[in-house]
Order: C-alpha cells, then sequence, then structure tokens
C-alpha cells in the first residue's frame, strides 16, 4: 500500500500509512491512551494487555498478509488513527 498526505482544515498534515512492526511500542500507547478516553471500547485503561512482542508479531502478520490490512493515521509523527480489516472467511457445511 502506498502512504497518503491530506492537509486538514486545521492545517495539521495527516499522514496515513501500513503499519509496520516498528509501530508497535507506540501503537499500545495509543491503544492504551484511547481505552482512558472512551467509554465506546470493550476495554478500558489498562485491560488491553498485548506485549510489545505480541503487538509485533500481530503487526508483521497484517503487513505480510493478503487478506487484512492495518493503517495508522500520524499526525506530527504521532499516531491518531487506526484501521484494520480482517477478511474472515467462514465456511458453512
Amino acid at each position: 500500500m502506498e502512504s497518503f498526505e491530506y492537509q486538514l482544515n486545521s492545517g495539521q498534515n495527516l499522514f496515513i500509512r501500513e503499519a509496520l512492526a516498528e509501530d508497535a511500542a507506540q501503537l499500545l500507547e495509543f491503544v492504551n491512551l484511547v481505552g482512558r478516553e472512551s467509554d465506546y471500547l470493550s476495554f478500558g485503561s489498562g485491560e488491553f494487555n498485548l506485549s510489545l512482542s505480541d503487538e509485533q508479531k500481530f503487526l508483521k502478520k497484517c503487513y505480510s498478509s493478503k487478506n487484512q490490512l492495518f493503517i495508522l493515521g500520524f499526525i506530527d509523527e504521532q499516531i491518531v488513527a487506526t484501521l484494520h480489516f480482517d477478511n474472515i472467511i467462514f465456511r458453512t457445511s
């Protein structure tokens, strides 16, 4: 996936690209921050207990997968948005 940059109405630039294993630490910080700020998630502050190593493995898997996509949005090199797509195939008998 190629990366994209958009100028927002605020004048800030939003940079969008596929997540990499190197983003794992910052992504975990972001998820925990959002967990503290929102009542509309299935987890709260400190309840997202994925290790750095497991997050790195997950991001590597997403990056190399043909049926998953994990993208991140950055402003000033800080994650401000995430989006994960996963094509799950259900088999019926």
